[in-house]
């Protein structure tokens, strides 16, 4: 999921200044320049054709900025997880960090639906 700052913003119609669109993974890499107005990038830490550790290599050599918000089941170990990503995140300037099921604000989130 890629996540762009509108354009134009009025608050009167929109509730939120950003546009939100859903990518394949091969469909992100080809904005190719675009990825610069992507603000944040949200992708499964385990995709069907990719994980994140491989997205985060390639948007490396990209001239994409923004954040990148990695979503996953639950973890046994979500620090280990999330210092991975950073290991390879840090070195290429890309900000990562790491949402798995057992957070607290989620789980509320997904009752109150």
């Amino acid at each position: 999921m890629l996540i762009t700052p509108a354009k134009s913003f009025d608050r009167t119609v929109t509730p939120f200044p950003v546009t939100v669109k859903t990518m394949q993974f091969g469909d992100v890499l080809a904005l190719g320049d675009d990825l610069a107005d992507v603000d944040l990038l949200v992708i499964p830490l385990i995709g069907e054709s990719f994980d994140a550790f491989d997205l985060l290599h390639q948007l490396g050599a990209t001239v994409f900025m923004g954040r990148v918000r990695v979503v996953s089941e639950r973890l046994p170990d979500r620090a280990m997880v999330l210092g991975e990503l950073r290991a390879v995140a840090d070195p290429l300037g890309l900000t990562v960090d790491l949402i798995d099921c057992a957070q607290p604000h989620l789980v509320e989130a997904h009752h109150m639906t």
